[in-house]
This record gives C-alpha cells, sequence and structure tokens, in this order.
C-alpha cells in the first residue's frame, strides 16, 4: 500500500522518518517519548504491518482514532478471469486507457514508420484522456498542482 495521510482523532499526523527522529532527540530515546501524536512513520517491515506513532498516545489519548487512508496496491492478474484496477465496477470505463496504454507499449518495439508513429500518437491519448478522466471523477488529486501533456508544470 501508499498511504494518502494519517489522522489521529480528526488532526492530520505528518510523515516523518526514524532517521530525523533520531536528530530531533540527540542522546535519548524517540520511542518513550509520551504526549499527542504530530507524526508517523509506517514500519518498513513487510511482516510487522504497524503505523508507529510520535509521540506515544498518552493517557489520555486513550480511546481516540487513528485512521490510515492508503491508495491499495492493485491485485496481481494472473488468471484468465483477471479484472483490473481490484475488479472495481467504478473503474471499469477505464479499461480501455489500460488496453490503449498495452498496445502502445508493444509498438515500441516496432520499427518506426509513419504509420506505427500515428497508432502510438492516438494510443497514448486514448490513455491519457482515461487518466484524466479517471483523476477528473474521482477528485483524488485535488491539492495536486494542475497536470498539462507535455513536460509543462503549473
Amino acid at each position: 500500500m501508499w498511504e494518502k495521510k494519517v489522522t489521529f482523532n480528526g488532526t492530520p499526523l505528518s510523515p516523518i522518518s526514524r532517521m530525523e527522529l533520531d536528530r530531533l532527540n540527540p542522546g535519548s530515546r524517540w520511542d518513550t517519548v509520551t504526549g499527542t501524536p504530530r507524526n508517523y512513520v509506517i514500519d518498513p517491515d513487510e511482516a510487522r504491518k504497524k503505523i508507529l506513532v510520535y509521540p506515544i498516545p498518552a493517557d489520555g489519548d486513550a480511546g481516540k482514532s487513528l485512521i490510515l487512508t492508503y491508495f491499495a496496491l492493485p491485485a496481481d492478474m494472473v488468471a484468465s478471469g483477471d479484472v483490473p484496477l481490484n475488479s472495481s465496477a467504478l473503474m471499469a470505463q477505464f479499461h480501455i486507457g489500460l488496453a490503449a496504454w498495452c498496445a502502445w507499449a508493444l509498438l515500441q518495439n516496432e520499427q518506426v514508420t509513419d504509420a506505427i508513429r500515428k497508432k502510438k500518437e492516438d494510443l497514448l491519448s486514448i490513455y491519457n484522456d482515461a487518466v484524466s478522466q479517471a483523476v477528473n471523477t474521482f477528485g483524488n488529486t485535488v491539492s495536486a498542482p494542475m497536470r498539462m501533456r507535455g513536460v509543462r508544470s503549473y
């Protein structure tokens, strides 16, 4: 998974690294500091699957909620019946974009002719349109900078 945000009792927490915590707490152990959490670390050990919060919640914080909102990793597609984008019916409208991307990728190894160049441009356009439509439909990037095709960024 890839975390989108973490909140503690409705207040957003900021991500921080263990190295930064060590730097902020020279000569002491940051994993013993208590208080209302301000930061979080996603434990990189896959077997543990834990969110570490800093400081450690105090006794008065018992019963408050810690919520992780994340982007799920897509399921592997290994069988002929597998459906992309985690089988979400809401995402089925964007399957054409995935197909266009795959066709574009396959054409990368073809000898470049005017017809191949045009076909690649058309396929990439279909893919970009599907991505833009998905972003506009679901609004998960409302706070992200405006995106434009090409290399421009504002």
